[in-house]
């Protein structure tokens, strides 16, 4: 919910409330509200441009947020050089938020991956216990990919990141051509900075982000981390049986 809340000096504050909707609903059972506002949280201070966390109350189920301006529909964006600064800033939003070293985050909640397989594992091992809780009859075609996943795992990592998960256009907000807040941290965990890229890739082809080939070799630039399209395009598979 969008709160106006009245100080008693006559201003008011432009704040978000975002409420729990229970460990029964979908992915809630891992990924809970508490452990997003615990990330939002070691992200309070970083050069990763997210929302002032006020609070979160466990009794109730919610975060309170600062309530930033800015939009979210980068796809409508008509003019094509400012589509470009906005995403050229996000990729290093992107860049900023992998360069943070995860032992310095306060995250011990969240598991860092050793070795490159694990970056990619741990991960799929969450993907397929989302998988298990379904009531559908499962589908030969995500056994069939989540199999391909696991023969597949990367070989090579070069850093060891927090990543948002899910991220892209249509999690975040713009304003003027300035990113001004990185949204929707549900999925945030350690793994491969690549990861990242894959699930643009994803989200992509529903919200159109843009040149992602020239995009990518702008956040290796920026980031230091060599681009493995191998990597990426994994990753894009294990995003995508995500998605389904």
């Amino acid at each position: 919910w969008a709160i106006d809340v009245a100080r008693p000096d006559g201003t008011s504050a432009a704040l978000f409330l975002r409420c729990d909707r229970g460990a029964g609903f979908g992915i809630n059972a891992q990924y809970s509200l508490e452990r997003e506002a615990r990330v939002l949280g070691a992200l309070q201070n970083s050069a990763v441009p997210v929302p002032r966390l006020l609070g979160f109350s466990r009794a109730h189920g919610a975060i309170l947020m600062e309530r930033v301006p800015g939009r979210n529909d980068f796809h409508k964006i008509a003019d094509p050089a400012r589509r470009e600064r906005i995403a050229a800033h996000f990729m290093q939003c992107l860049a900023d938020l992998h360069a943070l070293a995860p032992e310095k985050l306060g995250l011990a909640e969240l598991r860092v991956p050793h070795t490159p397989q694990e970056h990619a594992s741990l991960e799929l091992d969450a993907t397929e216990k989302l998988l298990a809780g379904l009531r559908t009859r499962r589908e030969p075609l995500l056994s069939f990919a989540l199999g391909w996943l696991r023969r597949n795992l990367p070989t090579r990592v070069d850093r060891s990141s927090l990543l948002q998960g899910d991220t892209g256009p249509g999690n975040f907000l713009y304003d003027g051509e300035r990113v001004s807040a990185v949204l929707d941290w549900e999925f945030a965990h350690f793994g491969d900075p690549l990861e990242d890229l894959g699930w643009i890739c994803v989200r992509d082809v529903a919200t159109p982000f843009g040149d992602l080939a020239g995009y990518f070799r702008l956040y290796e630039q920026l980031s230091g981390v060599p681009l493995d399209l191998a990597r990426v395009r994994y990753y894009r598979v294990a995003a995508m049986v995500r998605t389904v």
